[in-house]
């Protein structure tokens, strides 16, 4: 777990570097300014990317789920209840909090699909 860890870490971390270097701004808000303002570009969609993938990493999403039986298996308990209890619900935080605040336009697509069902 901890190398996957460090390489979701690192994705989000580089996506987050491009988003910066796009905008030149770390606040949140000034970042979704910058992003609706500079539109699709590459390397907007690039940093979509790692952002997404590395937080789908950490709540082990499906095609990265396979860490997670074996994860829970091998460590203590108190471990495993962090791993649960933290690690994977900030992943699912962050990916909600950050596409939705960076990424409107492509939430909206999401949206429409999660209200249907």
């Amino acid at each position: 777990y901890f190398v996957l860890g460090a390489i979701a870490s690192g994705m989000l971390l580089y996506g987050m570097s491009l988003l910066y270097g796009e905008t030149g701004s770390t606040l949140l808000s000034e970042v979704a300014t910058g992003v609706a303002k500079a539109g699709n570009t590459p390397l907007v969609a690039l940093a979509v990317v790692f952002i997404v993938v590395g937080f789908a990493f950490k709540v082990s999403a499906v095609p990265f789920h396979t860490w997670a039986p074996t994860g829970h298996v091998a460590a203590p308990t108190a471990a495993s209840m962090l791993l649960a209890g933290v690690v994977m619900k900030l992943g699912a935080y962050g990916c909600l909090r950050v596409a939705m605040v960076l990424f409107p336009e492509g939430m909206g697509e999401w949206s429409n699909g999660v209200m249907e069902c």
